[in-house]
């Protein structure tokens, strides 16, 4: 009998060492992650309270973590987005789970970036909802780059076939090769331009 605790409690202790590193290699995927991924992540409990931000915060948007500890999960985002971020996070907390969502983040120097985010419901032990999770992606650049391509009716309004068309002429080259990427045009279509 003394025998088979002595085995019992040795099993226990393997076990117990084992779910130990197991916890131990999770928590280093998940703050590997956070610290080298260029996508904000953020957790916050069902009042929108900070419980975690990753590091890209400080490297995207300039704050840090002592800059963003007593401040709401609101407080960066633009008022005229406010609301509709509000109705995304409420939705998320009804449903379980969030949709893309588009909206402006105030960077520390005062300018605003344009994110995309997308939102997922933690559950607690009950089933309850008690946390969400943010990724965000600065999709800053792609929005600025988009307003400079014309719209297709535009282009087809302003250019004709064969003519010098000076509404794309007028573009910056990487406008133009992106233009041309998107729509599959060869560097021949814009021969002469």
């Amino acid at each position: 009998m003394l025998v088979l605790a002595g085995i019992c409690g040795a099993y226990q202790q393997i076990h117990t060492l084992r779910l130990g590193r197991r916890l131990l290699e999770a928590e280093k995927l998940f703050y590997l992650i956070g610290d080298t991924g260029s996508d904000l992540i953020a957790i916050v409990d069902t009042r929108g309270r900070r419980l975690y931000n990753s590091p890209s915060y400080e490297k995207i948007l300039g704050y840090s973590p002592d800059d963003l500890k007593d401040t709401s999960g609101l407080d960066q985002i633009h008022p005229e987005d406010r609301a509709r971020v509000i109705a995304a996070a409420e939705d998320a907390k009804r449903t379980g789970s969030g949709h893309r969502l588009e909206y402006r983040i105030r960077h520390r120097d005062g300018s605003w970036r344009i994110f995309e985010s997308t939102c997922s419901a933690v559950r607690d032990h009950r089933g309850k909802i008690d946390k969400l999770i943010i990724v965000n992606r600065d999709i800053t650049a792609q929005r600025e780059q988009a307003r400079e391509i014309p719209s297709i009716p535009k282009v087809k309004e302003t250019c004709s076939m064969g003519e010098r068309c000076p509404m794309v002429a007028s573009f910056s080259t990487k406008a133009v090769w992106s233009f041309a990427s998107i729509f599959s045009f060869s560097s021949s279509t814009f021969a002469g331009l």
